[in-house]
Formats: structure tokens, sequence, C-alpha cells
């Protein structure tokens, strides 16, 4: 099971109750925990300018990666803003990779072998709604029909879970408790399915190595 390496501090933290911490672990954070983060600040940002009160990027950008601290460390945002400058860049560099990589980079050489792009091995184990617990993602090619169905959500994420949980047979509640790097991992496969064409898909064979 993934874990991230904890973070290392050049400048140890102080807690309110005296704990000092040269180093913060961390953990991986979740699909729905990464979207609902930022569906909040979109709709911060969007409350702002309706005010006559713009968020630029720069902005957006330090606050998402404040919340996203907040979700991997454990900590409270108080605890984060006593963070030294080059300390909470080095956090945010790492929380960058956690929430835009897929699971290949994060994996063991063993777990790399063993997974492919049609089964990928799960960084963390997903215990399904019905009761399994899944270690790998058997995907399945979506049809004309599904992928028509899917252009009806006019939300990009209710897209991407409805077209997906088709290409899984898992519900939404169950993609949403998925480590972010293995969301990612089925979203390029997913992307496949949607935007090439057959000949990207050849027949596998006896000596040939699974795609």
């Amino acid at each position: 099971m993934w874990k991230p390496d904890p973070l290392p501090l050049r400048w140890p933290l102080t807690l309110d109750d005296g704990q000092v911490l040269k180093e913060l672990p961390l953990r991986p954070i979740l699909h729905k925990e990464h979207t609902t983060l930022l569906a909040e600040l979109d709709d911060q940002k969007a409350a702002r300018a309706a005010n006559g009160d713009a968020m630029d990027d720069a902005e957006f950008d330090e606050m998402a990666f404040l919340g996203l601290a907040t979700l991997t460390t454990g900590q409270p945002e108080s605890v984060i803003l006593k963070m030294k400058r080059p300390d909470f860049n080095a956090l945010a560099k790492r929380v960058q990779k956690m929430v835009s990589l897929t699971s290949h980079h994060f994996m063991t050489a063993e777990q790399q072998r063993a997974s492919t792009k049609d089964n990928p091995v799960l960084l963390v184990p997903l215990k399904a709604s019905d009761g399994v617990t899944y270690e790998r993602i058997e995907l399945e090619v979506p049809d004309l029909m599904a992928s028509r169905m899917m252009r009806k959500f006019k939300d990009r994420l209710e897209r991407a879970e409805f077209i997906t949980a088709k290409c899984t047979g898992l519900i939404a509640h169950d993609l949403h408790q998925l480590t972010v790097p293995d969301w990612n991992t089925l979203q390029q496969r997913v992307n496949d399915f949607l935007n090439e064409t057959a000949e990207s898909f050849p027949l596998p064979t006896s000596t040939s190595s699974a795609m």
C-alpha cells in the first residue's frame, strides 16, 4: 500500500501543545477530497468576482496548495501557516505531484511490472460498496451508447465519473475513494478509449507484453 514519504522540515514546527515536528507525515489525497476542494475554491472565486474582488491565479493556486496541504498532512491550516516559506514551497511541490501524476510514478518496480493499462494495480486497495476489496481495476472499452450518454452531463467531472463507472463497473461512491494518482491512471486510459482508433489497441499475442 502506497504511503508518501514524510516531508523533512528545514525549520521544525512547534505546535500549540509544545510538540516539535522535524518532518510532516503525509497521506494520499483521495479523488473526492481533491475535487471537493477545487469546487469550493471555484465557488469562492466566483463569489469574490461578483463582489468586485477578483482572485488572481497566484492567489487561487496558493489557496489550493494550502487546502491540499491540510488534507495530506492532517494538520489544520493554522499549523501550515506557521511553516517557513521554503518548507511550504517544498510541500506544495510534493502535493502538486501527488495530484497531477499517474500511479505509475509512485509504484515500486514490482508494481510497475504487474500493472497493465487495462488492468492497473492500485496504489491503495479499494474497498468497494459491494464489500469487495480491489487491488487492481479491470477496464472495459465503452460502447458508442455509453459515450453518447456521457455527453448529456453538462459538468465535466460528472461526465468523467459517468464514463469511468461504465468502464470499471464501479459506482461513483467507489470512484470517490480512489487516490488521485489512481484516478488519474484510469482517466488516461479512458481518454484513450474515447479518442483513439482501433489500430491503437492491437490484439495481444502469447509473446507480446500486456498493453
